[in-house]
């Protein structure tokens, strides 16, 4: 299958946002070697923040400079994360890891076995992102509770009051 069209699939033609994903959510497969087999979408949006980022997380400048030569990592940068081995492995499952960035993601992975070979197939969302509604709903019943309680002191006080004249 030509790499253009396993991109096509594994982007949903780079429309990230558009199909659920948010702002750093991303699908990609790896091969047995353990590197790529489709694009990150990091690379695509942001070249120079990825291969930053990659730096950062301790790839080697040749291996950098070849991936910024080819502009594709495919085939090129390792991707030993734990879900990628548990896919490789034959399971299935979601945790939360640090990624290929050494940014922490909630991560679901699964392989798919095809024509003898097996891929892991990995779904990431930095965990910010995906927990972000969590948090503001947390934030809303917090404040909630404390405008409800100092509600009802008050009128305890005044039905106090009251009682007591």
């Amino acid at each position: 299958m030509p790499v253009d069209k396993i991109n096509g699939i594994m982007t949903n033609d780079n429309r990230w946002t558009e199909v659920g994903f948010g702002q750093s959510g991303e699908s990609y497969l790896v091969g047995q070697d353990m590197t790529p087999r489709s694009q990150s979408r990091f690379l695509i949006e942001d070249k120079a923040g990825y291969l930053q980022a990659l730096q950062q997380a301790g790839l080697s400048k040749t291996l950098l400079n070849e991936i910024d030569q080819r502009n594709s990592s495919i085939g090129l940068q390792p991707l030993e994360t734990p879900s990628v081995k548990k896919a490789l492995q034959g399971e299935s499952g979601v945790q939360t890891i640090n990624d290929y960035r050494d940014v922490p993601v909630l991560s679901a992975y699964t392989y798919i076995d095809f024509v003898g070979t097996r891929w892991a197939l990995i779904s990431e969302i930095d965990r910010d992102e995906a927990y972000a509604g969590v948090s503001q709903m947390a934030q809303t019943l917090i404040r909630n509770s404390v405008i409800l309680v100092l509600v009802m002191a008050v009128i305890m006080s005044i039905v106090g009051i009251w009682l007591g004249n």
